[in-house]
């Protein structure tokens, strides 16, 4: 219980996002894997809503949109050129240094 508080006072104190909070009371605490300053990789999703869209599967190579979620850049969506999966690497690693933590693939 004292965590969800710390984390809630984090949050408060810093106008930090939750996602934000919680891992630097997660650290904190000595959760393992956590160190200091390191962000959770975003998780990616909307490849359903994109096969369903264009009747497959996002791949190949070309230029692809992805919106972020949290962090320095909610809402702005961002461009990334390769594989589908560089791309969504890439983005991921974008996100991660700007403290996104949930990245939307655009259709």
């Amino acid at each position: 219980m004292s965590r969800t508080l710390d984390a809630l006072a984090t949050q408060r104190k810093l106008g930090a996002s939750a996602t934000d909070a919680i891992q630097r009371v997660a650290h904190d605490y000595g959760v393992p894997g956590m160190k200091k300053g390191q962000r959770k990789m975003p998780e990616v999703r909307g490849q359903n809503n994109y096969s369903f869209t264009h009747g497959k599967a996002p791949r190949g190579r070309g230029n692809w949109a992805f919106k972020h979620e949290g962090g320095a850049l909610h809402g702005q969506t961002t461009f990334h050129s390769g594989s589908f999966k560089e791309a969504t690497h890439a983005a991921r690693k974008h996100g991660q240094q700007h403290g996104s933590h949930t990245i939307h693939v655009q259709t």
